[in-house]
């Protein structure tokens, strides 16, 4: 069995999620507690509260969280090349975080930065749920293109 680190790794039965569990959920969520320390109060896996927490948070139920950036050297050790050549950045949805490569000049990675943020609103918003992928791209490059005129002219 696998199990992602830091869950309880406990199978059984499934259980339904009750009124106090999701209010617990909510409220240790609220607290920025981390997902695992979650699953281990509620007795639960780490994946079964992701899911939870990516529902309430689709119905408006959790509030979406802290968006952290990150500055990795080098980030293709963190992150696979895609065929096109190295990523500079990336953004992971299950962790909310923003991830850019400090190799980047300054100028270039508040570019990689809006366009990374643009990602976040997508995403939260549900929008790039029923958009393709080459047309979220272009509206994020968009985005941030806007964004680096108004910061730098």
């Amino acid at each position: 069995m696998t199990h992602r680190p830091g869950g309880t790794g406990a199978r059984g039965p499934k259980r339904p999620w009750t009124d106090t569990d999701v209010a617990t959920l909510a409220q240790l969520k609220s607290a920025h507690t981390p997902t695992a320390e979650v699953a281990r109060h509620l007795g639960r896996t780490f994946a079964s509260v992701e899911l939870k927490v990516t529902a309430l948070r689709a119905r408006g139920a959790l509030p979406l969280g802290r968006c952290p950036i990150r500055v990795h050297r080098p980030l293709e050790a963190a992150v696979t090349a895609k065929a096109e050549g190295p990523r500079t950045r990336v953004w992971e949805e299950h962790t909310r975080t923003i991830t850019v490569d400090s190799t980047c000049t300054p100028r270039h990675a508040w570019k990689i930065y809006y366009h990374e943020l643009a990602h976040v609103a997508l995403d939260d918003s549900g929008l790039s749920n029923g958009i393709q992928d080459d047309l979220v791209e272009a509206l994020c490059d968009a985005l941030s293109v806007a964004r680096m005129r108004e910061k730098f002219g």
